[in-house]
Order: C-alpha cells, then sequence, then structure tokens
C-alpha cells in the first residue's frame, strides 16, 4: 500500500471562537472595562492574568506596566506612552527601583531605623538623598 494512512476517526472540529473566553465575549469584556474606567468604577480581578484578558493585553506586558507605574518616574512614563522608549525594556531599566519603593513603604519605622544603621546614615545621604538634590 503506498501514500498516506488517513486515521478512521473524522477530524475533530474546532469549535472555539477567538472571540469568547470562559463563555464571555472578549469585545464585550474590554469594552464593559473601559466603560467602568470611564465612570470611575472599580475593577477588581482575581489574577494578572485575568486584568490583561480585561484589557486585551498580556500578562508580560501588565507586569512591565505594573513596574513602571511603582517606578513613580514620570519622564520613563511620558516616553513609554510616546513610544520612544519600549514599555519592556523601561520597567527592565527600573525593576529594582520599584522594588526599592515598595519595600521602603511596606517597612515599619524599626525596620526603617534598623535599615539606616546598617547601612549607615552617611551613605543614605550621600547615596539617595544628595544626587536628588
Amino acid at each position: 500500500m503506498h501514500g498516506f494512512i488517513w486515521p478512521s476517526w473524522p477530524a475533530r472540529q474546532s469549535t472555539a471562537n477567538p472571540r469568547f473566553r470562559h463563555r464571555q465575549s472578549r469585545p464585550v469584556l474590554r469594552a464593559m472595562t473601559g466603560a467602568s474606567i470611564l465612570l470611575g468604577l472599580p475593577i477588581k480581578t482575581s489574577s494578572q492574568k485575568s486584568a490583561a484578558e480585561l484589557v486585551g493585553s498580556n500578562c508580560r506586558y501588565v507586569e512591565a506596566a505594573v513596574c513602571v507605574l511603582r517606578a513613580e518616574a514620570p519622564q520613563l512614563l511620558a516616553d513609554v506612552y510616546a513610544g520612544r522608549e519600549p514599555l519592556l525594556s523601561a520597567a527592565a531599566k527600573v525593576r529594582r527601583r520599584a522594588n526599592l519603593i515598595i519595600a521602603y513603604r511596606e517597612a515599619s519605622s524599626e525596620d526603617r531605623a534598623a535599615a539606616g544603621a546598617i547601612i549607615g546614615v552617611d551613605n543614605v545621604f550621600d547615596e539617595m538623598i544628595a544626587p536628588a538634590l
């Protein structure tokens, strides 16, 4: 016998519609998210993945956007919005800064005092305060 051997079962028909996920219309989901933002309504999600789906993005971009926003760098944010700086590279540049800001804000006054004693007051001033002046 020559040629291909075809399976005896029928090929599986894909019933998946890319416009739907978990029985919800993706365009409607994005429109409702936009309307909620416009009306100032809170949007709660259970995960980064569901947040990405709400806005038609992906987890990697949402994570990068969170990082850039948490770094509180207005000029970098303006460059990202204007397309002068790619989002992923901007997040890579400021990831440690964002983590430092988060850690500082989450630390108690005792933790901050201990960090100041360990790092040294002169180092904190010379390396953090003086360059910002």
